[in-house]
């Protein structure tokens, strides 16, 4: 295309224009014009076709675009037809051998034939063979009388061969080498009496008994016994007697099986057994004890003084039983000698107690208000070296309780005892080495006090009636207080020993979120940072001196403890707000 109009030959071909100036202008075109060309191929092929650089494995025509010599297209046409080769697959099994082609094979294996099909390509024949064999199995037998193999019964020794099918369906040539022995037999007559002894049986009836036995030809000997049995005469006597016994003109003072012998009408022995008892007379004497005030129950009679009592019974034998009884009094007392104060919290306290009688157990009972307390019951069985009253965490107050003591399962003697449970030590927290504070509630185990009055190694001191004891404390010393709770209970509290603390501040103790709290300590210390829920917020080893700490950036109130390396501590409430 050239200014318009379309040229499909070769040739010079020309354009007349103007300048810009107005002058002509001639343009000459020399033109030289290539062709597309084509091409067509048919081709028949086996199994595929490679053809430009595809491989083809299906019948069809297939056209592809190439450039020519001129650079120009070059349309190709394939018309393909493709041929396939042909396998076929064959299993057999036979017996000992196998004809395929002309060619006999013995041995199982895999084997192949190859030829073409009608369209020249390859056919092959793959043959999966298994050969399975003839066998042959002799056995050589011996039997008594006769034989049973295959269905026939042989009652004579000889050589018997047979033909059957094997597990891989070929012959299976079975022979037999039979030899044939005979059983015997032999009858016997006895008679004996009472039984008889035979062939390790012991036989106690008449009949007639067969056993099978084996002769010297390894068969049965069948043995025959008609047996006749006479049997002894045997009396059986069963007879009680108090003291003794005349039986045949003798006297037994024992129980014991005695036998008198004599014969029957067959001559066999007749037995008469006499199985006797002889039961005493006899007299028994008891010791036992009044329990208390309480009635003594003794073969039907209710007695309630201290004597000797006798009775005559029949036995259970049948036979007079003389009783007495010697039936002592118990004079049963118990004393509280000590009930010991104890800190509220103590698993146990020791009673002191004197206990004079027979005493089988005693039992202490609490009263309601001592269970809700944390006290329980408890019951010794005597005797024992020491009396534990166990407690569960019993809090501090005058706590009521019953002792009793049992014999004969009875209660004999009672009376009321009271426990002290101090306050525990817990209810205190020392600061630095000059205060000592009463917890409130919320942290002392929810004891809650009206009153106060600081004791030192048990004396008061005057003055202290406050919640907390400022003053310089005496490392070494008993300090304890004298509380009065809401309901007017006044109760000492058991004491507390101050140790020295090292010198441990914080500040301040209210802070913005994030912001920074100096900790003052005078020994190395680990802090713990807790949140009012109990959880660790963070925790930090410190060097002495001072250091400052950042707060959590949530608002809330948060624990700080401070435990130095020499286990002192000091716990410190911030708030973050």
């Amino acid at each position: 295309n050239w200014h318009g109009q379309v040229y499909t030959h070769s040739g010079s071909y020309t354009y007349l224009t103007q300048t810009e100036q107005g002058c002509d202008s001639l343009e000459v075109l020399d033109l030289i014009i290539h062709y597309t060309t084509t091409y067509d191929t048919t081709v028949i092929a086996c199994d595929s076709f490679d053809w430009l650089g595809n491989s083809f494995t299906e019948s069809g025509v297939y056209v592809d675009t190439l450039i020519n010599s001129s650079n120009c297209d070059s349309i190709v046409t394939l018309n393909l037809t493709i041929n396939y080769s042909d396998t076929a697959y064959f299993a057999e099994t036979a017996c000992d051998s196998y004809n395929w082609h002309g060619q006999v094979y013995t041995h199982s294996g895999s084997y192949t034939y190859l030829t073409q099909t009608e369209q020249g390509c390859d056919s092959l024949e793959v043959l999966d063979l298994i050969i399975h064999y003839t066998t042959t199995y002799d056995t050589t037998v011996i039997a008594c009388d006769s034989f049973d193999w295959l269905g026939n019964s042989f009652t004579e020794s000889g050589v018997y061969v047979d033909t059957l099918i094997n597990s891989s369906n070929c012959d299976s040539i079975v022979t037999l080498n039979l030899i044939i022995n005979y059983s015997t037999s032999y009858d016997t007559t006895v008679v004996a009496c009472n039984e008889f002894d035979w062939l390790s049986k012991t036989l106690t009836k008449s009949g007639i008994y067969v056993d099978t036995l084996t002769n010297k030809a390894g068969c049965d000997s069948i043995v025959t016994l008609n047996l006749i049995v006479n049997f002894s005469d045997s009396v059986y006597i069963t007879e009680t007697a108090c003291n003794s016994y005349t039986w045949h003109g003798e006297t037994y003072t024992s129980s014991g099986i005695y036998y008198y012998k004599t014969q029957t009408i067959h001559g066999c022995d007749s037995i008469e057994m006499l199985d006797l008892t002889v039961n005493y007379s006899y007299s028994t004497e008891f010791k036992d004890t009044l329990a208390g005030n309480h009635p003594y129950y003794w073969l039907g009679d209710t007695l309630s003084v201290a004597g000797d009592y006798t009775k005559t019974l029949l036995a259970f034998n049948g036979c007079d039983s003389t009783v007495t009884l010697h039936l002592h009094d118990n004079p049963i007392s118990i004393n509280t000698i000590l009930i010991p104060e104890q800190c509220a919290g103590e698993e146990f306290v020791e009673l002191e107690i004197i206990m004079e009688g027979y005493i089988d157990y005693l039992q202490i009972i609490c009263s309601p208000e001592a269970k809700a307390a944390g006290m329980r019951d408890t019951t010794f069985i005597l005797p024992v070296d020491h009396l534990f009253e166990y407690h569960h965490n019993a809090r501090a107050g005058l706590h009521k309780a019953t002792l009793t003591a049992y014999f004969h399962q009875l209660p004999v003697i009672q009376q009321d005892i009271l426990f002290k449970v101090l306050y525990p030590n817990t209810i205190f927290e020392q600061q630095w080495n000059d205060m000592i504070a009463i917890l409130t509630p919320a942290y002392n185990g929810g004891y809650d006090f009206t009153a106060f009055q600081w004791y030192k190694d048990g004396e008061p001191l005057q003055g202290e009636t406050h919640s907390y004891l400022y003053q310089s404390l005496s490392l070494g010393a008993e300090y304890s207080a004298l509380l009065t709770s809401p309901d007017g209970l006044q109760l000492m509290s058991c004491p507390i020993v101050p140790i020295d603390m090292a010198e441990i501040s914080v500040y301040p103790t209210v802070v913005r979120p994030s912001e920074s709290v100096t900790c003052h300590i005078t020994d190395d210390a680990t802090i713990f940072l807790y949140s009012s829920t109990g959880k660790l917020v963070e925790k930090l080893d410190l060097m002495a001196g001072d250091t400052n700490l950042t707060m959590p950036a949530t608002a809330g109130i948060y624990m700080l403890k401070v435990l130095t390396f020499n286990n002192k501590e000091r716990e410190i409430k911030i708030i973050v707000r």
